[in-house]
């Protein structure tokens, strides 16, 4: 029985204005008025981690292929299987599943864990994590490598720590690595994994929304490299990911709309309903209803895999999952490091394809109206800051002059996406103006 949410419209006034003409030939004018928001472990052993042992239970076992079914004192898991590239993984989704010991019981294969995170979620988690582990009875050690500012470097020096925790505890390939954490500490998890013994399982426990709903779905994992992140890569599935969405109680707000805007990012490239669905339940998203999040966290999932496994190389319909994205990063890249969230930027670029969709005449009123509502409704910010100009936008574009940069763009009914560079360019120059010069008032 799948999770559903109860709709509910929310009625607060949203500053949505068609302009009279969807034509080009008025650089000022535009489809919307844009708001800027602006324990037991084996004798000898190393680890650091130690917790009591979970009470055991007799739990039913999985469903499979996306069905339901009851743990406990009614608690319901989702399960996904996800098959992108020939090896299936389950996506478990639910409120409290990080308690139940039978999740890590099917998917640890050894005596050994390492556990990776960084100091924020290690205070908040670790002993959570590690007793459903150690809850698997028998000799199970665990240790941990807690990571610091992870998320601003993600290179081959964090790697090396994992590996060398790994080593000096003497892991073999029975190992089972498990990342707890954002998405890059999940991506110095499965690719320490990868690497290390000849590849070892892995086990990826996304803590933020946004780690939720693009990590877990993902054939390639990488490390930044200093030019090219996608230099160093490797394609490598998990064994499983856990998805518990009591993970979003403690969320800071700002990193919950970013995350959002992911959501909504696959509702426009392949699903109108789910968009018109966000839109009418954004409320209770953003009180972290379980039900709710549940739904979205599992929908966005399938929306990623469904492409992912159509296209199983970069160039083909897999590209369509960059919508709003080049925008975004322009519009990072000419703001203060850490000025904005990846999500909020995101945003913004989401809203400047579906405008420059709409002067193409491409989508309708109501494709457009239905996007902008939600992206308004999640407080998310809807135009770039004041500071950002056009030619900054053009130069990290990397746009010569006159061309045309390939996107993703919003074509006929909700849900319908191109990859393109066919397009009016006039159309592109006006959007730009109109964003960057024009009255958003």
């Amino acid at each position: 029985m799948a999770i559903v949410a109860v709709s509910s419209v929310i009625q607060e006034p949203i500053r949505v204005y068609a302009h009279a003409s969807s034509s080009c030939s008025s650089p000022s004018t535009s489809a919307a008025c844009l708001c800027r928001r602006a324990t037991s472990t084996r004798p000898k052993s190393t680890g650091f981690f130690r917790g009591s042992l979970c009470r055991k239970s007799n739990y039913p076992r999985f469903a499979i292929f996306a069905s339901s079914a009851a743990l406990t004192d009614g608690v319901k898991v989702e399960e996904l299987q996800i098959n992108v590239s020939g090896r299936p993984y389950p996506i478990y989704i639910g409120r409290g599943i990080l308690d139940y010991t039978e999740i890590f019981k099917r998917h640890i294969k050894g005596k050994d864990v390492l556990l990776i995170t960084n100091p924020k979620v290690s205070m908040l988690y670790t002993d959570q994590v590690v007793a459903s582990i150690l809850g698997i009875g028998g000799d199970i050690n665990v240790e941990g490598v807690v990571l610091r500012d992870v998320e601003r470097t993600n290179l081959k020096e964090n790697v090396f720590e994992v590996v060398d925790k790994a080593a000096e505890a003497r892991m073999d390939r029975t190992a089972t690595f498990v990342g707890l954490g954002g998405g890059v500490v999940n991506d110095l998890c499965g690719f320490s994994a990868a690497v290390y013994g000849g590849g070892v399982n892995y086990i990826q426990i996304p803590t933020t929304l946004t780690a939720q709903v693009d990590v877990a779905v993902a054939d390639e994992i990488g490390i930044y490299h200093l030019l090219d992140k996608q230099s160093i890569c490797s394609y490598y599935e998990p064994e499983c990911v856990i998805v518990d969405t009591n993970f979003l109680k403690t969320l800071p707000g700002k990193e919950l709309i970013s995350g959002i805007a992911e959501v909504l990012k696959f509702a426009l490239v392949r699903d109108g309903a789910f968009l018109r669905w966000l839109k009418e339940n954004m409320e209770q998203l953003l009180a972290r209803d379980p039900a709710t999040t549940a739904y979205a966290i599992k929908r966005s999932c399938e929306i990623k895999a469904e492409i992912l496994s159509l296209d199983k190389q970069a160039g083909g319909l897999r590209d369509i999952l960059s919508l709003g994205r080049i925008f975004g990063n322009a519009i990072q890249k000419s703001m203060k490091p850490g000025e904005w969230l990846h999500g909020e930027a995101l945003a913004v670029g989401i809203v400047m394809t579906l405008d420059l969709a709409h002067r193409l005449e491409w989508i309708d009123d109501s494709v457009l109206i239905d996007a902008i509502v939600a992206i308004e409704r999640a407080h998310l910010p809807t135009a770039p800051p004041a500071h950002v100009s056009k030619e900054a936008l053009l130069k990290n574009l990397g746009v010569p002059s006159g061309g045309h940069p390939l996107l993703a763009l919003p074509k006929g009914p909700g849900g319908h996406c191109v990859v393109t560079e066919a397009y009016d360019r006039k159309c592109f120059d006006s959007m730009l103006t109109f964003f960057c010069l024009g009255d958003r008032a």
